[in-house]
């Protein structure tokens, strides 16, 4: 076993391996069905195939390191405010990545509803550039920097770029930049998990009791069975967790909770909606990461917290696992078991999903650990570790090169006739990789490629010992 006080390389291989699966399913060659391989894409409703595992494996290992991290800082002597403080700032500078990865690169783009990326005047790339510049600073003096000083000038500096391009800048540019800004999407990945982790994080704070923190999970997958399962939904009745969302969107119905809610709540803010012209009012809304899923989401973080803190006693005391196996195999065999009844569904990440899912991310973690840390071999796991400490890095750099490869254009490269220039990720997958290899191989190798591109940077960087620590 490791020294409690050491940073657990088996923790950092499991965020690891989480993160490259993520870059692996969000980055094929090209996105359709006849592209991709059935286990790496997301179930369409009801049902749970592999890439439905990796986001509640992440959130999973938040609750681990919550539970890790936390105990260490109290041990030496920091106050639970401080540290309620410390997760406060993490949490919010999540949440304005998430808001930032939203609108990127649409915030770049020039007046006009087809403009392409970057032809604007001075005032329209001043008032871009002072935005990010804004949103970096906030970012690095939200996350805590040795430092500060010269950030607050960052942050100042973009606010009068900022506004001097407000002031310089043609009406069309300028209001072309607030229209991005109000209709952002407001919930997504980076959201719920700032969400769920400042959550936990209190929790971890004032909840010393295991029983306690078993209540509150069990408290909080009763109450979503309820609204999923008997709740009547006004307008519709009892919820249909069997109607899909798109036979919902079709009938424009609120079938379950999650849409009568994010209608009200997030309406033009939500991934999925439909707009009425004639009211200039959505009608019906649904976001995957939407409210419905997030108590729940919560309770997979809790599932986290519980295991960081049976980890750390283990550790100390050099026993066995055994319990932990069981307990494993027993979340993971009741999720199984309500599937009959409550489905499988990540979309609104139902009790059973969070059973399931969640005995998974115990029994892959304990056996990380133990091949890493009990028996040595840790070689293997190292690259993974790269990942697994830039891990926000990854995501949010892979996420913007992504929507960068299909909004750059490739002029040269356009056909007679077209309409437009094909996009540069078009463009490279057509000449290095369907060329010589069918449709779904080829798109596999992209997704590889950028997974081994990433590897490269994060390894680099570790090298170099930076680490992006929100």
């Amino acid at each position: 076993m490791t020294d409690p006080s050491r940073r657990l390389l088996s923790l950092d291989a499991f965020r690891g391996l989480t993160i490259a699966a993520m870059l692996l399913v969000n980055n094929p060659g090209r996105w359709s069905a006849a592209a991709i391989y059935p286990p790496l894409r997301h179930a369409v409703w009801n049902g749970c195939t592999p890439t439905d595992l990796i986001f509640p494996f992440f959130l999973f290992a938040v609750g681990v390191a919550i539970a890790l991290a936390f105990a260490r800082r109290l041990e030496a002597g920091q106050s639970r405010r401080s540290l309620l403080g410390h997760a406060l700032r993490r949490a919010l500078a999540l949440l304005l990545l998430g808001l930032f990865l939203a609108r990127f690169p649409a915030l770049f783009h020039g007046p006009g509803p087809a403009a392409p990326l970057l032809p604007m005047g001075a005032g329209g790339v001043m008032l871009r550039a002072g935005l990010l510049l804004v949103l970096t600073a906030a970012v690095v003096l939200l996350a805590g920097v040795r430092r500060p000083r010269r950030w607050w000038l960052a942050l100042a500096g973009g606010a009068a770029l900022g506004l001097l391009g407000w002031c310089v800048a043609v009406p069309g540019e300028a209001s072309r930049l607030a229209q991005h800004l109000v209709a952002s999407r407001l919930p997504g990945v980076l959201q719920r998990i700032a969400v769920c982790y400042l959550l936990a994080a209190a929790l971890q704070l004032w909840l010393v009791r295991q029983r306690t923190l078993l209540l509150w999970i069990g408290g909080l997958l009763v109450l979503q069975t309820l609204l999923v399962l008997w709740v009547p939904v006004p307008g519709f009745g009892r919820p249909d967790p069997d109607l899909d969302l798109a036979a919902a969107k079709a009938a424009g119905v609120a079938s379950n909770w999650g849409i009568w809610l994010d209608t009200r709540v997030f309406g033009l803010h939500s991934l999925q909606l439909t707009y009425d012209p004639g009211t200039r009012g959505v009608t019906w809304a649904f976001d995957p990461e939407g409210l419905i899923g997030t108590p729940t989401a919560l309770a997979t973080v809790l599932l986290g917290l519980l295991a960081g803190r049976w980890l750390r006693r283990r550790i100390r005391a050099g026993s066995g696992v055994r319990g932990a196996w069981i307990a494993a195999g027993g979340l993971a065999l009741a999720g199984l078991a309500l599937h009959p009844v409550l489905p499988l569904n990540k979309q609104l990440w139902t009790a059973s999903y969070v059973l399931l899912t969640g005995g998974l991310a115990l029994a892959t973690l304990l056996g990380l650990h133990l091949l890493i840390e009990t028996r040595g071999h840790r070689r293997w796991a190292e690259p993974f570790g790269w990942y697994g400490r830039n891990a926000i890095l990854a995501f949010v750099g892979s996420g913007m090169v992504a929507r960068l490869l299909v909004e750059v254009r490739v002029p040269a490269a356009a056909e007679s006739g077209a309409i437009r220039a094909p996009a540069l990720k078009t463009w490279l997958f057509q000449h290095l990789y369907t060329g010589w290899l069918p449709l779904r191989p080829a798109s596999l190798l992209f997704a590889l490629s950028v997974v081994l591109i990433w590897l490269a940077i994060v390894g680099g960087l570790h090298r170099r010992r930076w680490y992006l620590k929100l």
